[in-house]
């Protein structure tokens, strides 16, 4: 999908950008600072409408760190501040994205559906260490959160093998899209995927076309021996 391109671009944007700035983080009466702005000063800021200062903001509370992950779950449920937000956590260091999981995770049953989205969208960008939580959500009673893990899943690609169980049982889920993107992740796996040959190669004959082009796909990337 089209959004992903985009926001790995801008990803690769604010890391030129990050390049040569000192991180001045520093803890004052009003609690974490940087760059002489308070927490609450850059989460402001990061509501603005200028995406070079909302951008920056981002930047920033990734700077910032643990202490900011209250801010951004909150700038997750806005749509005109969602994507700097993944961008602020996909460039924290690990352990405060794996802090971050277990609100994303929350918020993944908010009512809204693009709140639901967004926050799958965020454990995309999150990765590998998100990989556990993504295949729990293959098994969720909504399927339009089965089909946004399932392609989550897919971006995340080889690092998403642990789940290749997981994956190979919504090979069988009801909805085709669901299917289709099961199939895929598993064939961006690759080889080691080859204990879900059988299971996609039931789904040559499954009733959607699209359902059908993912297996052929996904079974010829499975079989290709690297050179």
């Amino acid at each position: 999908m089209k959004p992903f391109a985009a926001l790995r671009n801008a990803v690769r944007h604010v890391i030129r950008l990050g390049r040569g700035r000192e991180a001045a983080l520093i803890y004052n009466g009003e609690g974490p600072a940087y760059r002489e702005k308070t927490l609450g000063e850059w989460t402001a800021l990061a509501k603005k409408d200028d995406f070079v200062v909302r951008k920056d903001a981002a930047w920033a509370l990734a700077e910032i760190g643990l202490a900011a992950i209250p801010a951004i779950m909150e700038l997750l449920k806005d749509k005109d501040t969602y994507a700097n937000t993944t961008i602020a956590l996909s460039l924290m260091g690990a352990e405060a994205k794996k802090r971050a999981i277990p609100a994303l995770i929350e918020l993944v049953q908010d009512k809204e559906r693009d709140v639901q989205w967004a926050a799958i969208h965020a454990l995309r960008i999150i990765g590998s260490l998100a990989v556990p939580s993504l295949t729990e959500l293959l098994r969720d009673k909504e399927p339009s959160i089965r089909i946004q893990a399932a392609l989550a899943l897919l971006e995340i690609g080889l690092d998403a093998r642990v789940a290749i169980p997981s994956l190979t049982e919504s090979l069988r889920d009801e909805h085709p899209l669901v299917r289709e993107f099961a199939a895929l992740a598993l064939g961006g796996i690759g080889p080691k995927a080859k204990s879900a040959v059988r299971a996609i190669t039931v789904l040559l004959r499954d009733e959607d076309s699209r359902v059908q082009e993912a297996a052929t796909d996904a079974l010829q990337k499975i079989k290709e021996e690297k050179k």
